[in-house]
């Protein structure tokens, strides 16, 4: 769970910050970090000084950070004037169907779909503390029907022409930090990202949510994840081997963060393994491995 907060730092820092706008600008934007900091504040406000505004702290937090950036100009109204040629009602379908299978894609795709796998169980596991105050350790037999629906989800997605589904971590942030976790709220929403991809016009106004707003939500997101993930190695005697376990698993999901320590590894195989998720789970396993030998007692977290 921890690694999971860990894996979106740099992310949400380069929302947050406005590294992208330096990149391409060359300036570093006040404007851009002042919109961030108003719309982070607002979130924490709602969360931590009223239990009613609690549930709708992202909620107030986006549009607050949307308003603000459209009053200091930096929301980009040319691309919401773009969006006035997007149709507003269209019937999804692919517009060129057919079917094909390479052999050379088949063993990355495999690789990414068990990147996909670890990505979906450190998400599920998370998930379950969040919603669980009694939570002490991984209810397998949940996390494997999340991840056949995650399967089914993506075989679906790839006969029709769609990309691999997973989940979003982020999104356990939100929970976390608004205390809902009802199964109601995700058919309600499942129902509406159904009914938007009818609506391009209204698709294209959400994906259009400043950069500084991003980041803001990010961070508030990986605060509560990295709690979760604290909160579980506090519930957890450490000893000799469980801090090896741990602790070396964390070092090498960071380290898969470090630009340029990794480069001998070949970049067909780097695109998969330099994921902290993928990096610090192979090594978690790995280490558990190695410190169960000549032992029978099974280490549990």
């Amino acid at each position: 769970i921890f690694i999971l907060g860990v894996s979106i730092i740099p992310t949400g820092l380069k929302y947050f910050l406005g590294t992208g706008h330096f990149a391409k600008t060359g300036e570093f934007s006040t404007l851009h970090l002042f919109v961030a900091i108003c719309s982070l504040l607002v979130m924490l406000s709602c969360t931590v000084f009223s239990r009613t505004l609690k549930c709708y702290a992202a909620l107030f937090g986006i549009t607050g950070g949307f308003l603000l950036s459209w009053m200091v100009g930096i929301l980009d109204l040319k691309a919401f004037s773009e969006l006035s040629a997007t149709p507003f009602f269209r019937i999804p379908y692919p517009e060129k169907f057919s079917f094909a299978f390479d052999w050379r894609v088949a063993l990355p795709f495999a690789i990414v779909t068990i990147a996909a796998i670890v990505d979906n169980i450190g998400d599920y596991t998370a998930a379950q503390k969040i919603s669980d105050p009694k939570f002490k350790r991984p209810d397998w037999r949940r996390i494997e029907s999340g991840i056949r629906a995650s399967g089914l989800g993506s075989l679906i997605a790839g006969l029709t022409g769609g990309v691999i589904q997973s989940t979003a971590t982020t999104n356990l942030g939100i929970a976390g930090a608004t205390g809902v976790t009802s199964r109601i709220v995700g058919y309600i929403a499942s129902g509406i990202l159904i009914a938007l991809a009818f609506f391009p016009r209204a698709m294209g106004a959400l994906m259009l949510i400043p950069e500084p707003v991003l980041g803001a939500v990010l961070i508030f997101s990986i605060a509560y994840i990295m709690a979760g993930g604290f909160s579980t190695l506090a519930s957890v005697e450490l000893d000799d081997r469980r801090i090896f376990v741990i602790f070396i698993s964390i070092i090498f999901s960071v380290s898969a963060m470090i630009p340029g320590l990794w480069v001998f590894i070949p970049k067909q195989a780097a695109v998969t393994l330099l994921s902290p998720i993928v990096m610090g789970t192979l090594i978690l396993l790995l280490m558990t491995v190695l410190t169960s030998l000549g032992t029978r007692r099974r280490i549990r977290f």
